[in-house]
């Protein structure tokens, strides 16, 4: 997926949207050692906005369970058809053992 050219007067409207993912991004990064419940973390390797990387972030700052799925060709908009029944299926069961 791409996103179509524009005017620049179309991309100073998204100034904000980056401000405001900055900001949260922030937030994620102070609070993430505070989360204590089981976390399932869906990774995409060709996702427009998630650097692989992210990922370091997670596994150096939890300090409960967490389990993280891969999806090769999936993105950050969209989802490869086997993937996604992969995530529905992995989603249902981490569901399955979080809450029995």
């Amino acid at each position: 997926m791409s996103v179509d050219i524009s005017s620049l007067a179309t991309y100073t409207r998204w100034i904000q949207r980056y401000k405001d993912s900055f900001e949260l991004i922030t937030i994620v990064k102070r609070e993430i050692k505070n989360i204590a419940i089981p976390t399932l973390i869906i990774h995409t390797k060709k996702d427009e906005f998630v650097s692989n990387k992210s990922l370091n972030l997670f596994g150096n700052s939890f300090k409960n369970d967490y389990k993280v799925i891969n999806l090769e060709k999936s993105g950050h908009f969209y989802y490869d058809e086997e993937e996604l029944k992969k995530t529905l299926k992995s989603f249902e069961i981490f569901l399955e053992g979080t809450i029995s």
